[in-house]
């Protein structure tokens, strides 16, 4: 399998970021968990989305399949809902901070920009990272509460300054796990 190593790199981050704990440390809390079963316009699964919250945002580990290769806008969007095959249920990007959208980690980015994802020659995309200034629990920066969130991967790049991308292609919408 080809992204055999990229798959084992992902664990060894994720372990790694979870450090062993001390004598000193508190009983281990269990981490709030999410995923979001990915699905193309005609509601066929093409992918899953593993979400663990974490001090620095929610990480996000992202596999999908089927895409159009090259490089693709993907989002948190403010409505848990993807009604294919447009995708439009899931309304806005995801902004409880109410900023300018903005290349993915920049102070100017809102909560829902995230790095774009690239699909190699056979249509895969594998990624993980951490999604700052969200988290899966409590406040308005919450996945999970109110309307619910929605992770949407667009058919074009994003250039971190218009929100046109072109369709959206893929939608996932995000449930506790």
């Amino acid at each position: 399998m080809r992204h055999a190593p990229l798959a084992a790199a992902m664990l060894a981050w994720s372990a790694a970021t979870n450090a062993a704990p001390t004598d000193e440390d508190p009983p281990p809390v269990a981490p709030v968990r999410a995923i979001a079963i990915m699905r193309n316009g005609a509601g066929k699964q093409v992918g899953t989305a593993t979400l663990v919250n974490d001090p620095g945002g929610v990480q996000i580990a992202i596999v999908v399949k089927g895409l159009p290769p090259g490089r693709h806008g993907f989002h948190l969007h403010a409505v848990g809902r993807c009604e294919g095959p447009g995708f439009t249920s899931a309304g806005a990007h995801f902004n409880p901070g109410q900023k300018p959208h903005g290349p993915a980690g920049s102070p100017q980015a809102h909560a829902g920009d995230l790095q774009e994802l690239v699909a190699d020659s056979d249509g895969v995309a594998v990624v993980g990272f951490i999604a700052r200034g969200v988290t899966l629990t409590g406040g308005p920066a919450a996945l999970l509460g109110g309307a619910g969130t929605a992770l949407v991967l667009s058919a074009a790049a994003d250039d971190g300054k218009s929100d046109d991308m072109g369709p959206r292609l893929v939608c996932g919408v995000v449930t506790r796990r």
